[in-house]
């Protein structure tokens, strides 16, 4: 495929078309290339002399020179040198390197090369002079001929005839047939009735190998074969094909109606059945297997019914249940009536699909009706029907059917009417199956006329029916006429995979076989012509008439004609071509092969029947083929050039090509693809775009489509104007979408002469990038800060235009809303909170406020009754809102939970939540709270605290989000010690005080509001027992809270400062709460 080495060797492309095998010798370490190719001769006979004719291509664009020689062998050890064709490359390099070919020829003599050995051909490469690297040398278009006198294959005008078996076992069949005027024969087996691949021309089959899913017996001009290595009990189908090899060319098979036979194997143990069978024919072989199948095993009559269930077996059509296999219902082409084993046994009937019974195919009433006899049980003759079918047929002989006459016509096409052909004293009425067991009904009359040999010939008058069919002996059997029609259905209608299957099944419970369907040459050989009471039909058909050609080829023609007709049947018909028979057919058509062209032909058809006998012949048609088509493509066109090169066209000339006939046109491809064909040596290819690379290569074309290789590749480059003219200068440059990090900018299009190539971006001065289009998205900005940009357009020359306005952007400052430290929402674990201990654990179920998952803390044992979160670092923040839900399970009234807090002085507690006070049981709420500033660290932790009594008293905490504030306008200010810290929220002032109040005692779990009412400021004083968080909340009396706040309370006495300008005129709970405890007192504003 171009360019890929396997072992030293290439295909190298020689142009886009064409290939060719060789070596690329490089390197100081280079072992010379070798190239062999192996031939066998198979001719049919010894050659003497072989002509090898072979293209060199070199490509000498190294200075080192190397040569290319050729030998050959014929025992691929000694090698002879031919050095007349050998080639040495120069040593000098082309200026302009390019592949030339070389033809050489040379005639290999007194080589003596016999039929089925092998020649072999050799090219190497190698050094020759110089120094450096080595030419590239390839070989191509290696053509190999003889001289040999053998003629070329033509296939057999006839397979073979006459298949007959003889010995058969367990694993082994063996048999012959005659020959026809082939050369060899392949003998083929295989378990399938079909044969699902023919042999193909110029292939050889060797014993055991494979064609199609048959297994080869043996190709060879033997005309008997031995199979060996069979499976037991099975059935096996041969096929002969007639083929010529004597010739050169071959094996050449006739393909089509190979000579096909079958039988199958006996079971394991058993020596051959029909080893009494040694060479007799007529008569005395029909008493020779008188006598094997004489004496079977007798079976009950009710026991049929049994037997039928393996003997008459198949799948329906729908392949899903065991049906009766009933000969008079089954229709391979179409639908019909099924029986099911047992259950549809007959009893009453009133028409056909209602039950089956059992048939005696030879009526019972023609050997005197006796149902002791052995006959009236013989399972090979008694067969499963349709019970109302089997009323119809009645005594019936079998026979065909004159049409028009039928009285009944069964579903499946079985019909009862009157006889088609002259019975003698008989004017009743014949029953005809379908074709497609008329075989199978003739080789039970030929079985009956065997293993009852010994009394069939008493039997002829014992009913007007039986007088019909039985001519009184017990040798012939049957009168000429049923003879006759007998051995037609045999020869129609050959023994099928049912029958074999049949046969194996009847032996196995009876204990002997149908001969004729283990081997149905038997037919022949009893009844055949030239047997002492064979049948006597010495009557020829008619002559074929209106023998018709067409399709005629160089090659072939199709003959076609009308059918003859027969006083028994015509089973085929003989094409002659030239007077001498080419194929035997059973239609009225035939197609002839394997001719040669511009050739004149005559034709004639005979027809034949079972007898031998055949017609006078056709009238005769001359055929005169067609002559040969021309397959001969043009040699390659050579020098291909290109002149006159502008900025859009280009002269193309070369070297015209040759042809068997004559060269028509060239093809001229442009890049690969076809552009336009000429018909002189010369073209001029315009459009082309200025600048630009074109591949041209060149091929000839005849009359008959043929084309050359290709030419040689031409490149060229389309010249280009040169450009002085700068684009326009871009205009409206515009920044939008303006972010913290990122500018939308856009221009107007500039213009240029020829073209704009493009627009480079200027930020503050200095070069950023290139654009093709007049927008652009800038996405590595930095938040509040300026930016000056400008553009610049610029052509594929260089040119570039003058600056574009130059604007100014300012990014967006970085935003200063609420950060998320941190959500919790226990879904998939426990989101980095820690598990205090036995009372605490994670919860799935309805309790949980959001999702499946929250956390349950219960009673009161302390650490093990928490849950505890990581360590964040809030030093940053201007205060840090806690927010979460919770749901109370069995807390009994007063008991609680706490949110503590731990900024690295130890744990405290923001805030206590009761039952009774803050919630119920079994409902949802939601909590938040607000830590300023001066209470937050680089390591704060929070907790949730259950605080009940050991009562399994159950919280269950979800949701947890905490979220810090950077520019709120709820904000602690906490100055040196001793300063107050002010709080504001929604316009609420809180100063506080840290120092201890001594002006002022307020008792212990007291807290006091003065002055109160109050219009603009109030003063809230209250007690803690030691420094601990304190909570306050304002709460308006709809329970709406407009402040909280948590401080730091000192030990002892402590003041607030209350802004309350903002607060509406009302009445206000304050709530103080310190460690747990919690102190209320009532505000009221006044205006």
């Amino acid at each position: 495929n171009g360019g890929v080495s396997t072992g030293g060797v290439y295909a190298f492309n020689i142009n886009s078309n064409n290939r060719a095998l060789g070596f690329q010798p490089t390197g100081s370490d280079f072992t010379p290339g070798n190239l062999g190719l192996k031939i066998q001769n198979n001719t049919g006979s010894t050659l003497n002399e072989v002509t090898v004719t072979y293209t060199v291509y070199v490509r000498n664009d190294q200075s080192r020179g190397n040569s290319f020689n050729f030998s050959y062998s014929t025992n691929n050890s000694s090698y002879t040198d031919v050095t007349a064709v050998n080639i040495v490359t120069p040593a000098g390099a082309d200026s302009s390197p390019s592949w030339t070919a070389t033809q050489k020829t040379t005639t290999l003599s007194n080589i003596n090369l016999a039929a089925g050995s092998h020649l072999y051909l050799r090219w190497t490469s190698n050094d020759v002079n110089g120094s450096g690297s080595r030419d590239e040398i390839a070989i191509d278009d290696i053509l190999i001929e003889t001289s040999s006198s053998a003629p070329p294959c033509s296939q057999p005008s006839a397979q073979p005839s006459n298949f007959m078996f003889g010995t058969i076992t367990s694993n082994l069949i063996q048999g012959d047939f005659s020959a026809s005027n082939a050369d060899k024969y392949l003998v083929v087996y295989s378990t399938a009735n079909t044969l699902t691949a023919n042999p193909i021309d110029g292939v050889n089959y060797p014993a055991g190998s494979a064609l199609g899913n048959g297994t080869v017996v043996q190709s060879s001009s033997n005309l008997d074969f031995t199979a060996s290595g069979l499976s037991a009990n099975t059935s096996y189908f041969f096929y002969v094909f007639a083929y010529n090899d004597n010739c050169s060319g071959g094996p050449d098979y006739i393909n089509s109606n190979p000579l096909a036979a079958s039988t199958s194997t006996l079971e394991d143990g058993n020596s051959d059945y029909y080893a009494l069978v040694s060479g007799q024919t007529c008569f005395d072989l029909k008493t020779v297997l008188y006598n094997i199948v004489n004496g079977h095993n007798e079976q009950t009559y009710g026991a049929l019914w049994t037997i039928y269930q393996t003997t008459d077996d198949h799948l329906n059509d729908a392949g899903n249940a065991t049906i009766v296999w009933d000969m008079y219902s089954d229709n391979p082409t179409g639908s019909e009536n099924e029986f099911t084993f047992v259950t549809e046994q007959c009893g009453t009937y009133s028409g056909e699909g209602v039950c089956y019974n059992r048939e005696h195919s030879f009526p019972k009433s023609w050997w005197g009706g006796s149902e002791s006899a052995t006959q009236y049980t013989d399972v090979h003759m008694v067969i499963p029907v349709d019970g109302y079918i089997n009323g119809i047929r009645s005594n019936y002989p079998y026979g065909e059917v004159q049409s028009g006459t039928e009285s009944h016509i069964m579903n499946n096409g079985s019909r009862l009417g009157n006889s088609s052909i002259t019975i003698p004293g008989y004017t009743s009425k014949v029953f005809e199956p379908i074709d497609a067991y008329k075989g199978d009904i003739a080789r039970i009359y030929f079985y009956m006329a065997t293993r009852y040999e010994n009394e069939i010939g008493s039997w002829e008058n014992n009913t007007v029916y039986s007088d019909a069919m039985l001519n009184g002996t017990n040798d012939q059997v049957y009168e000429d006429w049923a003879l006759n029609m007998l051995i037609q259905w045999h020869e129609d209608d050959p023994v099928s995979p049912k029958e074999l299957d049949r046969n194996n099944d009847i032996f196995n419970v009876q204990g002997n076989r149908n001969p004729f369907v283990d081997h149905p040459e038997y037919v022949s050989l009893i009844w055949g012509t030239g047997c002492s009471g064979g049948p006597s039909d010495t009557e020829a058909p008619t002559t074929p008439s209106s023998l018709a050609a067409s399709g005629v080829t160089a090659s072939s023609v199709d003959l076609t004609w009308n059918a003859s007709t027969d006083n028994v049947a015509v089973t085929g018909y003989r094409v002659y071509r030239d007077g001498t028979l080419y194929t035997t057919v059973s239609a009225t058509s035939a197609s002839v092969v394997g001719l040669s062209a511009s050739t004149g032909y005559s034709f004639y058809v005979t027809a034949i029947d079972a007898a031998g006998n055949e017609s006078a012949p056709s009238n005769t048609v001359a055929v005169t083929t067609d002559a040969a088509a021309d397959t001969e493509a043009p040699t390659a066109p050579t020098s291909l050039t290109g002149n006159n090169v502008t900025t859009s066209s280009v002269d193309l000339t070369w070297s015209g090509s040759t042809d068997n006939v004559a060269v028509t046109g060239y093809n001229i491809y442009q890049n690969g693809s076809l552009t336009q064909t000429v018909t002189g040596t010369s073209a001029t290819m315009t459009g082309l775009a200025e600048g630009m690379d074109y591949n041209y290569v060149v091929t000839a074309i005849d009359a008959a489509g043929n084309q050359s290789g290709a030419s040689n590749t031409l490149t060229i480059t389309t010249a280009v104007t040169a450009d002085t003219q700068a684009p326009t200068t871009p205009t409206g440059l515009l920044g939008t979408n303006v972010t913290q990090t990122s500018v939308d900018l856009s221009w107007n299009a500039s213009t240029d002469n020829l073209g704009v190539g493009g627009y480079d971006l200027y930020q503050d001065g200095v070069y950023q990038g290139t654009y093709t289009t007049t927008s652009t998205t800038l996405n590595t900005l930095t938040a509040g800060t300026t930016y000056l940009f400008y553009v610049v357009a610029f052509d594929a020359a260089g040119n570039t235009s003058g600056n574009s306005s130059q604007i100014s952007i300012t990014t967006d400052s970085a935003p200063s809303g609420p950060v998320t430290v941190h959500e919790g929402y226990f879904e998939s674990g426990w989101d980095g909170w820690s598990d205090g201990g036995g009372d605490c654990a994670r919860y799935s179920g309805s309790r949980s406020f959001e999702g499946n998952y929250s956390i349950r803390i219960r009673d009161n044992s302390g650490t093990a009754s928490a849950m505890t979160s990581p360590s964040f670092d809030l030093s940053g923040f201007n205060s840090v809102t806690i927010d979460f839900n919770f749901y109370s399970w069995s807390m009994e009234n007063g008991e609680d939970f706490w949110l503590r807090y731990n900024n690295g002085s130890g744990w405290q507690t923001l805030e206590t939540y009761a039952r009774g006070t803050d919630f119920q049981n079994n409902n949802f709420y939601n909590a938040s709270f607000t830590i300023p500033a001066n209470l937050l660290t680089s390591n704060a932790q929070f907790r949730f605290q259950c605080d009940a009594s050991g009562n399994r008293d159950h919280i269950y905490i979800d949701q947890v989000i905490i979220t810090g504030e950077t520019n709120s306008n709820a904000r602690l200010v906490a100055p040196n010690s001793g300063a107050k810290t002010r709080f504001v929220r929604e316009g609420l002032e809180l100063e506080l005080d840290l120092e201890e109040d001594e002006d002022q005692e307020v008792e212990a779990d007291e807290v006091l509001i003065y002055p109160n009412p109050a219009i603009n400021n109030t003063q809230l004083t209250f007690t803690a027992a030691r420094q601990a968080f304190a909570t306050i909340r304002v709460v308006g009396l709809g329970g709406e809270t407009v402040l909280v706040n948590t401080v730091q309370a000192a030990e002892g006495n402590n003041r607030l400062n209350l802004d309350v300008t903002s607060l509406r005129k009302g009445t206000y709970l304050v709530h103080v709460e310190v460690e747990g405890k919690r102190m209320v007192t009532k505000l009221v504003v006044s205006r």
